[in-house]
């Protein structure tokens, strides 16, 4: 079955946010957000359960759809998020613009999780997505 336009669109921005979190992310100072944080997005590294957290609070159709239907707690709606996010970091690293550098333990249980970074192509795609992005908010009234 064909899917909509709408369901894609939804899919290419949640891409877009992705592949631009180590821009957006750079100049923070919140290590709860960002494991490796110098200023300089090259250098940004994350684990899903990071990316998964910043999408809730920054990707917009994330943030409409638990504002108008909010899941028991923060925690639950973390998880409902992060299968749909681990699937598509794994396509992102299955295509280059993403790599695992690393594992770290995870916080609760015994397993461990990826640590993402992007690739040399990942971040030129994340450049051209933001100056992109800038130039239409500038021009748009």
């Amino acid at each position: 079955m064909a899917r909509s336009y709408h369901t894609i669109f939804i899919d290419l921005y949640l891409y877009r946010d992705i592949i631009c979190y180590p821009i957006k992310v750079a100049n923070t100072n919140d290590d709860n957000i960002v494991n490796n944080v110098s200023n300089d997005a090259r250098n940004v590294t994350f684990t899903r359960w990071s990316i998964v957290k910043w999408l809730r609070s920054n990707h917009s159709i994330y943030v409409t759809r638990y504002s108008e239907h909010p899941l028991d707690s923060n925690y639950s709606e973390l998880l409902s998020i992060q299968n749909t996010i681990k699937r598509n970091l794994d396509r992102l690293v299955e295509i280059e613009l993403l790599q695992v550098v690393g594992e770290e333990k995870i916080q609760t249980g015994t397993g461990m999780t990826p640590i993402y970074k992007h690739t040399i192509f990942g971040r030129l795609l994340a450049g051209l997505m933001s100056i992109r992005m800038f130039m239409t908010r500038r021009y748009v009234i």
